[in-house]
């Protein structure tokens, strides 16, 4: 008896950004750095929270976030990205999905200004916590 296995390679990257950033105060701080009004973690929260959920790792220079999730089959992978993308959306927090055959990559950060990331917010930590 001969078993073959067939294995389809796929590669697709969403990105789910905001059309305008939320409404913030701003103020002083704001105009020196250039992200007005984000509410930072300081680099030893960030930690602490990394500690808790190690399957989550910090990149972007510290900040953004990122996991990845194997499934057992493509169309799995595709829906979970489908309802991150959808919880982002309704959450207002951007993300990047990444899905690469049964592989799910996940890229959270708190927005960006050009071609800058804004620094992590308690926001997309708790969002990160709610996806595990």
């Amino acid at each position: 008896m001969v078993t073959m296995e067939r294995i389809m390679s796929q590669k697709t990257v969403v990105t789910i950004r905001l059309r305008r950033p939320p409404h913030t105060s701003g103020g002083f701080a704001g105009l020196i750095t250039g992200m007005p009004g984000v509410d930072e973690l300081k680099p030893e929260r960030v930690q602490e929270w990394l500690k808790t959920w190690p399957l989550w790792q910090l990149a972007g220079k510290g900040r953004m976030i990122q996991r990845t999730r194997v499934f057992p089959d493509c169309e799995a992978a595709a829906h979970y990205s489908e309802f991150v993308a959808g919880l982002a959306r309704a959450l207002s927090l951007p993300v990047t999905v990444e899905i690469t055959g049964k592989q799910v990559r996940l890229s959270l950060y708190a927005g960006q200004t050009g071609s800058r990331l804004a620094p992590l917010t308690p926001a997309v930590l708790d969002f990160a916590t709610e996806l595990g």
